[in-house]
């Protein structure tokens, strides 16, 4: 069975990395994307949920569906590398949903 597109890729966890840090340099220096703080929460939120969403696939998919056999033979085929990046791209998606939460919330 073929993977879908965008599965076991790095250059798609690397451009997920590269929006979500794009987006929190954004926020960083010039601290409004849109104009409005709720607007700008709104963006992130759904960026940090759509950059979450693929990695957090690949480990369930990993954890729930794999047998213990595939599981180590998809360590040695793809390798620890693929798996750290995962969970970072996971881990940037918690952070860019974490700041356009407080984002969201901005009274000024």
């Amino acid at each position: 069975m073929k993977n879908p597109p965008g599965r076991r890729s790095f250059g798609y966890l690397i451009v997920l990395i590269l929006l979500c840090l794009g987006y929190a340099a954004v926020l960083h220096f010039h601290f409004l994307l849109t104009g409005i703080h709720q607007m700008d929460g709104i963006i992130g939120v759904l960026l940090g949920l759509y950059s979450a969403a693929q990695p957090a696939a690949n480990i369930l998919d990993l954890v729930l569906f794999g047998q213990y056999d595939s599981v180590r033979a998809s360590f040695r085929k793809v390798g620890a590398p693929y798996w750290g990046l995962n969970l970072f791209v996971l881990f940037a998606g918690w952070v860019v949903i974490s700041i356009s939460m407080l984002r969201y919330s901005a009274l000024t």
